[in-house]
């Protein structure tokens, strides 16, 4: 259970007070939807703004994958623009409540999970639909592809722009 700063109860009680006076409970409160403050066997420390924005990108992509099919963790993590970050996107569905974790598998199509929650996830999966060759999902039929990012043009003012500049001078 996440522990609660002592601002953060009312006086005297358990119950939850959201800062904004939103919603009575850290998951229903918009501010707090990740527990940043949160102090747990992952985090003891207070989540930074980056930390927190790189969840919500995260979120939004695993938020993107229909029923029916599935994605990876390292495809989620380079859909929400953080390439090499598969990490990130286990402990972010590990700490958020309400996403559709069980769409998301590891490389190749293979459950990752361990014991009954690997059970759970494979039922989930084939309630929804999606059939398995072997152990791992039939990635060929069900993988879920995210739209390519465009690359930013580079403006004029860019490092490596301004690099070049300072060579040839």
């Amino acid at each position: 259970m996440h522990a609660l700063p002592a601002e953060m109860l009312s006086a005297g009680t358990d119950a939850f007070v959201c800062p904004i006076g939103v919603g009575i409970d850290a998951l229903v409160c918009p501010t707090l939807r990740f527990a940043p403050f949160a102090a747990n066997s992952y985090n003891s420390r207070v989540a930074s703004h980056k930390e927190i924005q790189m969840r919500e990108r995260i979120v939004a992509a695993i938020r993107k994958v229909p029923r029916g099919y599935v994605s990876t963790y390292g495809a989620i993590a380079r859909a929400a623009g953080y390439p090499g970050a598969a990490r990130q996107v286990v402990r972010t569905l590990h700490i958020t409540a309400g996403l559709p974790w069980h769409r998301i598998v590891g490389a190749g199509g293979e459950i990752k999970l361990r014991g009954e929650s690997a059970f759970e996830q494979r039922f989930r999966l084939e309630s929804e639909g999606v059939t398995f060759r072997g152990r791992r999902v039939n990635m060929r039929v069900h993988e879920f592809k995210f739209a390519a990012a465009r690359k930013q043009p580079r403006s004029k003012n860019s490092a490596k722009t301004k690099r070049k500049l300072k060579r040839k001078s």
